[in-house]
Order: structure tokens, then sequence, then C-alpha cells
């Protein structure tokens, strides 16, 4: 599971290079390069989010359950 520290970083650096942040701009200046880019940020997001559904949580479920049990 990567970790949310990069894609933080991953995701900042991608603002920079297509967002003028203080004008609240997008700036495009090779479409096709900010389209594979933004794709990109979706898939890893997306990755993410899988690898927490399928992956952390199921761990955290079985930890709570079994400390209910015992309680």
């Amino acid at each position: 599971m990567g970790g949310s520290k990069e894609i933080k970083r991953i995701f900042a650096q991608y603002l920079s290079e297509w967002c003028r942040l203080k004008r609240k701009k997008l700036v495009i200046r090779e479409y096709d390069q900010f389209l594979k880019e933004t794709h990109e940020m979706f898939e890893l997001v997306l990755d993410r989010l899988q690898d927490e559904t399928e992956q952390l949580y199921p761990v955290i479920r079985d930890m709570i359950g079994a400390e209910q049990r015992v309680a």
C-alpha cells in the first residue's frame, strides 16, 4: 500500500504543474500531457482506496471484532 504522504507529495507536484492556486486558475499548456497526468492521479488515488478497502479495513474489522469478543 502506497503511503498517503507520497500521494500528497505527488499531488502537490501535479498541482504546481497545472494550477495557479493564487489566481485559482487551471493552466493547460499541453493538453495530452495534462490528460495523461490527470489519469495517473486518479489511478493512484483509486488504487490507494482499493488497497485500504481490501487490505486495511478487513484487518481493522478483525481486530475490533476480536476485542469485542474478549469484552
